[in-house]
C-alpha cells in the first residue's frame, strides 16, 4: 500500500487516494468509485482526505494524524460522500459500515462538538449512460466529488460529475439529503 501524503496547502486542491490536504476553497477527489471523499469545514477553509478501500489500518491512522496536524480537530462539520455497498464490499476495506466510520471519527477526535453527516452516492455513481455511437447504456466507471467552501453560507456545497457521457459538467449533491453519522 502506498504512504498516506499530507499535499501543500493550495486555494483549489484535488486529492487522489492516500493523501490528505487544506484547501482554501474549493477540493476535487478525482476517481470516486469506491473510495470515500472526507470534507472538514473550518471557517476559513476545508480539510480534506481521499480515502480507499485498500487502505491500511496504518494508513487510515495516518490520514487522521494528518487531518489533526491541519486543523481537524476544529472543524465546526465533517462530510463523508461516497459508495457505501461499493466501498463496504471490498475485502480490503476498514470500513464495512458507517458504523466503522464512525467508530473511527470517534477514536481519532474524541467528542470535538464537530457535526458528522454522510452521504451514500451510489445512485450517482452507478447512473447510466449513453454514449456518442452506442445503443446501450453503460454506467460511470468512476465519480469526481468537489467541496467548495461557502463562508457566506457557513458550510460546504457539494458536486459530482461522471467520468463520461453527454453531461460532463458538476451536479449538484444537496446538503439537505446528508444524514447524521
Amino acid at each position: 500500500m502506498p504512504d498516506v501524503q499530507l499535499v501543500t496547502e493550495a486555494n483549489n486542491q484535488r486529492l487522489v487516494e492516500y493523501t490528505v490536504g487544506k484547501a482554501m476553497s474549493a477540493c476535487v477527489y478525482p476517481g470516486i468509485a469506491q473510495c470515500f471523499a472526507i470534507a472538514g469545514r473550518r471557517q476559513s477553509f476545508l480539510t480534506c482526505t481521499h480515502v480507499s478501500p485498500g487502505a491500511t489500518a496504518e494508513n487510515i491512522s495516518d490520514t487522521f494524524k494528518y487531518l489533526r496536524e491541519i486543523g481537524g480537530t476544529w472543524v465546526s462539520s465533517w462530510h463523508v460522500i461516497g459508495p457505501f455497498s461499493d466501498h463496504f464490499n471490498c475485502t480490503t476495506s476498514q470500513w464495512k459500515s458507517v458504523q466503522d466510520i464512525r467508530q473511527t471519527f470517534n477514536t481519532e477526535f474524541g467528542d470535538t462538538g464537530a457535526n458528522h453527516w454522510i452521504l451514500d452516492v451510489t445512485k450517482q455513481r452507478h447512473t447510466p449512460v449513453l454514449e456518442e455511437g452506442f445503443t446501450i447504456k453503460t454506467e460511470f466507471g468512476s465519480i469526481d466529488v468537489k467541496a467548495e467552501l461557502a463562508t457566506v453560507d457557513n458550510k460546504i456545497r457539494f458536486y459530482y460529475k461522471g467520468d463520461r457521457g453527454p453531461n460532463m459538467g458538476w451536479n449538484r449533491l444537496y446538503n439537505r439529503k446528508f444524514t447524521r453519522f
